[in-house]
C-alpha cells in the first residue's frame, strides 16, 4: 500500500518567452541537437540586440561525441562569433544545465572544451552564462536542428542575415509570446527566487497570434570574419532560404 501511495511531484504551469537583455547589450543563445539518422550532431546559435533585432546566426555539424560535447561546441562557437565580430556587451544563454554547472567545475572528461569556453568567456570580460528553458531557447534550437540537412560535417554556415525560415520566431520572441510549460512546484519556487526571475511571466495563456512574415533587420556590420578563428572563406552560394552565408 505505502508503494501505491507515492505520487510523482505535482507540476505547475509556467508561461514562458525570450527575454531581451540589457539596453545596448547582446544576447547570445545557443543549442546543440543529436540525431540518430546521422554520425553527427548539429549546433546552432543566434546574437541579437536588446530589440530582439537578428544580428548573426550559425548552424553547423559536429562529430558526434556526447550531448554535453555538443552543447559545449555550440556555446564555443557563438563565442568565438561574438568576440571576432565585437558584438559586445554580451549576454549568453544555454538550455543546458550540465554546460552551466561544468563551467563552474573541474571535469577531466571534457577538460579542452571547457577551457576553451573559460578562456573565450574571459575574453569577453568574464560573462556568465545563464540558463533558459528550450522555450526560451526557439531560434537556437532551429538553427541546430538545420545542421541535420548539412552534408559535409567540416561545412559550418554563418547566417549575417535574417534566413527565413526563423522569421516567424524571431518575431514571436520580439512581440514576447509565451509558450506554456510544467514545471515541479520546487522548480517554480526556485525560479520565483532566481535572480533573473523576469524570465518567467504570469501563468496566463497566451494568446498572441504570430503571423508568419519576414522582420525588417537591423543593418549588419561588414565586419571580416579572420581566418585564425573559423579558417573562415567568403561563400558566394545563396542558401537554400535565400540568405547569404560564410561558411566556417
Amino acid at each position: 500500500m505505502a508503494a501505491s501511495q507515492h505520487t510523482h511531484p505535482k507540476k505547475v504551469p509556467l508561461n514562458l518567452k525570450w527575454i531581451p537583455q540589457k539596453p545596448n547589450y547582446y544576447k547570445l543563445n545557443t543549442d546543440g541537437a543529436t540525431s540518430s539518422e546521422t554520425d553527427a550532431d548539429e549546433i546552432g546559435g543566434v546574437i541579437r540586440n536588446h530589440l530582439g533585432a537578428w544580428m548573426v546566426g550559425f548552424a553547423g555539424q559536429v562529430p558526434h561525441v556526447h550531448c554535453i560535447t555538443t552543447e559545449l561546441h555550440a556555446l564555443i562557437k557563438g563565442l568565438s562569433l561574438a568576440l571576432e565580430m565585437q558584438l559586445i556587451p554580451l549576454e549568453v544563454e544555454t538550455d543546458a544545465h550540465e554546460v552551466i554547472t561544468l563551467l563552474d567545475t573541474d571535469n577531466s572528461k571534457y577538460t579542452n572544451l571547457i577551457c576553451d569556453c573559460r578562456h573565450l568567456l574571459g575574453m569577453l570580460h568574464n560573462l556568465p552564462v545563464r540558463h533558459a528553458y528550450k522555450e526560451q531557447n526557439g531560434i537556437a534550437d532551429q538553427l541546430a536542428k538545420l545542421g541535420i540537412r548539412m552534408q559535409d560535417q567540416a561545412m559550418r554556415q554563418i547566417f549575417v542575415k535574417l534566413p527565413l525560415f526563423v522569421s516567424a520566431q524571431l518575431q514571436a520572441d520580439q512581440i514576447g509570446a509565451t509558450t506554456q510549460r510544467l514545471v515541479s512546484i520546487q522548480d517554480s519556487q526556485q525560479a520565483a527566487s532566481h535572480d533573473r526571475k523576469t524570465c518567467f511571466v504570469s501563468n496566463r495563456v497566451a494568446n498572441e497570434v504570430v503571423a508568419n512574415t519576414v522582420l525588417a533587420i537591423d543593418r549588419i556590420a561588414t565586419t571580416s570574419i579572420s581566418n585564425n578563428v573559423f579558417s573562415a572563406s567568403i561563400c558566394t552560394m545563396v542558401h537554400e532560404h535565400q540568405s547569404p552565408v560564410r561558411n566556417f
